[in-house]
C-alpha cells in the first residue's frame, strides 16, 4: 500500500476517511473529513456518517470523554479507510484501511465527521515531522 502524507495545520491533523459497511459491495465509499486523535482509544463516528451510509447499531459502549462522565454511545461495525486523494491515484487506492468497532460521538463536530483513534491507527507506520503526518505499512 502507498504512504499517505498530509500536512499538520492548527496542531490538528485533518484528512478524509472512507467508511462503509463491510459485506456492501459499491462503487467507492462516500468520504467524511475525519481528524486524527492518538489520545483516543478508539474510532468514533458522527450521527451524519451513520445516516449517510445506513449503518445499523451493534451494540452499545461506556466511554469516557473529555468532560469525566461516563456516557453510553452505540457502536457500528464498519470498514475504515484512509484514501490516496492524488489526482494521479486510481480510484478506491487507499492508504490503510480496517475493519472495527466504531462508537458514535456523543456531540456533532464542526470541523469533522469521524475521530480516527489508535484502534485504526495501530499496526500502521506513523511519522510526524517537519509539520508533516505520514502513515505508511
Amino acid at each position: 500500500m502507498p504512504s499517505f502524507h498530509v500536512e499538520v495545520a492548527d496542531d490538528q491533523i485533518l484528512l478524509k476517511a472512507a467508511v462503509r459497511i463491510p459485506g456492501v459491495d459499491g462503487d467507492k465509499p462516500p468520504t467524511f473529513d475525519a481528524i486524527v486523535d492518538t489520545g483516543s482509544q478508539i474510532t468514533m463516528i458522527s450521527e451524519h456518517v451513520v445516516e449517510s451510509i445506513g449503518a445499523e447499531s451493534i451494540g452499545r459502549r461506556g466511554i469516557l470523554p473529555v468532560s469525566g462522565t461516563p456516557l453510553f454511545v452505540p457502536t457500528y461495525w464498519l470498514s475504515v479507510f484512509i484514501p490516496v486523494m492524488m489526482e494521479n491515484a486510481e480510484p478506491n487506492t487507499f492508504a490503510a484501511g480496517r475493519n472495527l468497532e466504531a462508537a458514535q460521538l456523543p456531540y456533532e463536530p464542526s470541523n469533522y465527521d469521524i475521530l480516527l483513534g489508535m484502534d485504526m491507527l495501530t499496526g500502521f507506520h506513523i511519522t510526524m515531522y517537519g509539520g508533516q503526518f505520514i502513515l505508511s505499512n
